[in-house]
């Protein structure tokens, strides 16, 4: 009964790391994002922020939220540089945003081979 019980548990194992490699290899074809020093202004309705962006890809996108409400559809920011690259991003919002309760948000993200949004980054935008 031991040998059985010990039997089925290595087979449970050895499938459970079959999984995880599998796993592991989607991982790494997927698009990675990091974001750093983040500078959000606005000024009247013109939001502009300004970071450095370290990513697997030569492109990453952002879209404007506010709420479930999307306020810029997708747009693509071409990088260029060294490993942490500089970007900027300038919108012109809506005056619907003066009197919500929602903050406006960017969202920056990467995509993966099949164009799914991967790594998403929300960073607000503080209306004044």
């Amino acid at each position: 009964m031991k040998q059985i019980m010990l039997l089925i548990l290595t087979v449970v194992l050895l499938v459970g790391c079959s999984n995880t490699d599998r796993s592991n290899s989607e991982i790494s074809t997927t698009s990675t994002i990091d974001i750093r020093n983040v500078d959000v202004q606005v000024e009247e309705l013109t939001a502009n922020l300004v970071a450095d962006v370290k990513t697997t890809r030569e492109e990453i996108y952002y879209r404007i939220e506010m709420g479930e409400e999307v306020l810029q559809d997708e747009k693509p920011i071409q990088l260029n540089g060294e490993e942490w690259k500089p970007f900027e991003i300038e919108s012109t919002l809506p005056v619907k945003v003066m009197e919500a309760e929602d903050a406006p948000i960017f969202v920056i993200y990467g995509k993966n081979e099949k164009g799914e949004t991967t790594n998403p980054n929300y960073i607000p935008i503080e209306i004044k």
